[in-house]
């Protein structure tokens, strides 16, 4: 395995006041949902009066949602992290009003179930095509999508919007 060798570095560590997000990636998700009419979809769906916070649009449920599996959490409970830094997590997602409790982003996803469907997946396909990906229902493999992320990157960073 001859290569190069590797130049060390010294490191030095000089602690300051900025803010570490872990989570800063979320801002390009957010972006990219934003470009498309992810959240107009989805807020076409009626909120039960009845349910707990109502106020709460579908959008910013399923913003909520999409912001934890992006980051590969599924429980529910996970959602209470987002407490640390609301406004970090609203303006990184798009999220309009407030982010839900866990109580709440379960009884809504639940509500939501299956009802818009058709209006995610046309969300979803345009997405991609926003950004001039011909989304293809057949397997891709990790490289293949890795390769549309970068494209999809590229052209958000190449865009005055995204500076």
């Amino acid at each position: 395995m001859g290569g190069l060798p590797i130049a060390r570095t010294h490191l030095k560590l000089v602690f300051g006041d900025e803010r570490i997000i872990p989570a800063s990636g979320l801002g390009v998700i957010g972006a990219m949902l934003g470009k498309s009419n992810f959240k107009k979809h989805c807020d076409r769906q009626q909120v039960n009066p009845k349910r707990s916070q109502p106020q709460i649009k579908n959008g910013d449920i399923l913003l909520t949602y999409v912001g934890l599996l992006a980051q590969g959490k599924t429980a529910y409970e996970a959602v209470n992290e987002f407490d640390d830094d609301p406004d970090f997590y609203k303006d990184a997602l798009g999220i309009s009003r407030e982010i839900p409790s866990a109580e709440t982003l379960r009884q809504r996803m639940d509500d939501i179930g299956d009802t818009i469907r058709p209006e995610l997946l046309e969300a979803n396909v345009e997405m991609f095509t926003s950004h001039a990906i011909k989304p293809v229902a057949a397997f891709v493999s990790c490289h293949t999508v890795a390769k549309h992320i970068v494209t999809i990157l590229t052209n958000m960073l190449s865009t005055e919007s995204c500076r």
